[in-house]
């Protein structure tokens, strides 16, 4: 019976300074495709949101967050309260949703474009 598989890494200094040019690569890489997304998803969500006098529509924005590795799509206007009752609904009113039909609209192209991203850094880097 044997003890196991002996495995020996060659040019392991090389395979090191790969690994670690992957995570800045890859940061500007997911940089890029968290503003194009959250930018697509804004222009989505306003064409989407019902107008009454436009206050909510105009309110819609991006906000790029953690250094721009997070994006958060709202409004953030405290004015503009009753945008979730526009979006959800009340006893009364209907739900007129806007935001989420947005993002389940473009989900698989975002999810997509983080692949992308995530692959091309990977080329990049594994190419030097």
């Amino acid at each position: 019976m044997s003890d196991g598989v002996v495995m020996k890494i060659r040019r392991k200094d090389k395979l090191r300074q790969k690994l670690l040019a992957l995570a800045p690569a890859a940061e500007k890489e997911i940089k890029s495709a968290v503003e194009k997304s959250a930018t697509e998803l804004e222009s989505s969500a306003k064409h989407f949101a019902p107008v009454d006098s436009g206050a909510m529509k105009a309110g819609i924005k991006t906000r790029i967050e953690r250094g721009g590795m997070a994006a958060r799509v709202g409004v953030f206007d405290p004015k503009l309260f009753y945008v979730r009752f526009v979006e959800f609904g009340t006893r009364t009113a209907p739900a007129q949703p806007f935001l989420f039909p947005s993002y389940r609209l473009l989900r698989r192209r975002i999810r997509g474009r983080f692949s992308r991203a995530i692959n091309k850094a990977a080329k990049e880097v594994a190419g030097k």
